[in-house]
């Protein structure tokens, strides 16, 4: 199936089967799809929780109604939720810890390529958080293109994702002690499998291509 037939017809789901469950396997391909996203320079400003107990996706869910009250979807029968966090802020330890595993990989031909990639890295990083002082924002772009990564791949192994921006992020982070561990949480994501009876949805609304697309 192409990536087409997989993105056109696509709708939000409205209910998940609660009998069942993303084998681990499948979740680990998910999971991959996570830590191989594309990154600006390779910063992988993130981190990720896997919500996979009931106490756990039950707080989560509780977070999410607190705050969106108008929505339907019992976020109780997901499989799993993944809740998307960036880093707090850009340490050093963070930057050096980039440069070993680079280095462990074979990366760099040389000491000088590895200070060179650590240079270029820096610069980027100081023209966020000193000249256009959006480093925070910055970041926040770096989660949502995981995020696009997870639902791309989750639709191709036929798995429904509900993104959610909405939730109570304070309580969140107070409840998984995310400042602590120098994180704040952007994205809450539902996984699971869509009912029987979910029921269809509408046609695809979108504006014509002619529209969107600009050529020179």
């Amino acid at each position: 199936m192409t990536s087409l037939a997989i993105a056109r017809p696509h709708y939000s789901i409205r209910k998940f089967d609660p009998s069942r469950t993303i084998e681990r396997p499948v979740l680990n391909e998910l999971l991959d799809a996570l830590r191989y996203c594309p990154s600006p320079t390779n910063l992988q400003p993130w981190r990720f929780l896997i919500a996979e107990s009931t106490v756990t996706k039950a707080q989560l869910a509780d977070a999410v109604k607190q705050v969106d009250v108008n929505r339907n979807l019992e976020l109780l029968d997901a499989s799993h939720f993944i809740l998307l966090c960036r880093l707090s802020d850009m340490s050093d330890a963070h930057l050096q810890a980039l440069l070993a595993q680079e280095a462990a990989e074979g990366r760099f031909s040389d000491d000088s390529a590895q200070i060179a990639q650590h240079h270029a890295r820096a610069r980027r990083i100081n023209l966020h958080r000193y000249e256009r002082k959006d480093l925070a924002h910055w970041m926040e772009k770096h989660v949502y293109l995981a995020l696009g990564s997870l639902i791309s791949r989750a639709a191709a192994l036929g798995i429904d994702a509900v993104p959610m921006e909405h939730f109570d992020q304070a309580s969140i982070d107070a409840a998984f002690q995310l400042p602590q561990q120098g994180l704040t949480s952007v994205l809450l994501v539902a996984l699971g499998y869509r009912s029987r009876d979910n029921g269809d949805g509408p046609v695809k609304s979108r504006l014509p291509a002619e529209r969107i697309f600009m050529f020179r």
